[in-house]
């Protein structure tokens, strides 16, 4: 495994990141790694209602800054998956003291007790949908980032904004992942994948195609891989998860009915 650990991110919200680092997390598990994600979205949190556990979260993230509870108590085993661990995000940032609020250091010394209680292979951390504190707080722990955009013109360009901001600070390799992508392009009405790569100048690690099962599955509190009708959405993350393990994986592999020539073409 080369990464230890995954940012997920981007300067604008609705694009996906959330459902990003839920199901990458699944798929990580799936290949055998104890994998945690964690919730660091500090204006919105939602991961809890992605994996379906919402019912089971006692303590969060704020629990743990403020020391009202330990790593065990607050991280949850998946139901779901063996090897798949969440650490739940603070419900409500305001109703933090000023000395419990999360800070590099306190994160940090969070991360590591849960790496050595759980033998985690990675950590996946997902990042609030701005340019805000989360983001600041998670890339100098991880050593790589994935920016989340889709077709539409502000989330590109939120993408690119992004992905600019992050190279500044070296020895961090910054990937880029597609998500909700039309897959029927016809010419001149869609944004291409190569012209969404030329665009932000990031590197693509994966493709998420539109998918009606993802998107049902996601208002049930279940994972692509539970609802058989995400086939192809179910194949782009196990690509995915491949890649960052080190893996050659075709950009397409598992995906089925799609024109690949118009989604990587010029327009």
């Amino acid at each position: 495994m080369k990464y230890k650990r995954i940012m997920v991110t981007s300067r604008k919200g609705g694009v996906g990141k959330s459902t990003v680092s839920a199901n990458l997390a699944f798929a990580f598990a799936r290949m055998g790694l104890n994998t945690m994600v964690v919730d660091l979205d500090l204006s919105n949190r939602s991961l809890d209602l992605f994996l379906g556990c919402e019912d089971s979260v006692i303590y969060d993230l704020s629990d743990l800054l403020s020391e009202r509870a330990r790593v065990e108590d607050t991280v949850l085993a998946s139901s779901k998956t063996k090897n798949l661990y969440f650490l739940p995000g603070i419900f409500n940032t305001n109703s933090l003291e000023f000395e419990d609020m999360p800070t590099e250091e306190k994160l940090e010394a969070i991360l590591t007790e849960a790496e050595e209680k759980y033998a985690l292979d990675l950590v996946i951390i997902d990042t609030s949908g701005s340019a805000d504190d989360s983001t600041k707080l998670a890339y100098p722990l991880c050593n790589t980032a994935i920016i989340v955009t889709n077709q539409t013109e502000v989330s590109i360009r939120a993408a690119e904004a992004t992905g600019y901001s992050l190279s500044r600070e070296e020895n961090k390799d910054l990937w880029l992942v597609i998500n909700n992508f039309e897959t029927d392009i016809k010419k001149g009405t869609k944004t291409t994948a190569l012209e969404i790569i030329d665009r932000t100048r990031l590197p693509i690690m994966g493709i998420v195609p539109r998918d009606d099962g993802l998107c049902e599955a996601q208002e049930k509190g279940l994972l692509v891989f539970e609802n058989k009708k995400s086939g192809n959405a179910t194949a782009a993350f196990d690509n995915i998860a491949a890649r960052l393990a080190g893996r050659h994986v075709p950009l397409f592999s598992g995906l089925h009915h799609i024109k690949k020539k118009k989604l990587i073409s010029s327009r």
